[in-house]
Protein backbone atom coordinates (compact mmCIF):
# COMPACT_ATOMS: atom_id res chain seq x y z
CA UNK A 1 0.00 0.00 0.00
CA UNK A 2 0.83 3.70 -0.47
CA UNK A 3 1.01 3.91 3.77
CA UNK A 4 3.81 1.02 3.67
CA UNK A 5 7.25 1.81 3.44
CA UNK A 6 9.03 -0.86 0.73
CA UNK A 7 6.94 -2.40 -2.31
CA UNK A 8 3.63 -3.42 -2.85
CA UNK A 9 2.55 -6.60 -3.40
CA UNK A 10 -0.26 -6.88 -6.02
CA UNK A 11 -2.73 -7.92 -3.61
CA UNK A 12 -2.06 -4.72 -2.13
CA UNK A 13 -2.33 -2.84 -5.42
CA UNK A 14 -5.49 -4.28 -5.96
CA UNK A 15 -7.17 -3.96 -2.31
CA UNK A 16 -6.60 -0.61 -1.52
CA UNK A 17 -8.62 0.90 -4.93
CA UNK A 18 -11.07 -2.06 -3.81
CA UNK A 19 -11.70 -0.15 0.15
CA UNK A 20 -12.63 3.39 -1.28
CA UNK A 21 -14.83 1.60 -3.51
CA UNK A 22 -16.62 0.18 -0.76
Amino acid sequence: STSEAGGDSEAELMAEPIRMLQ
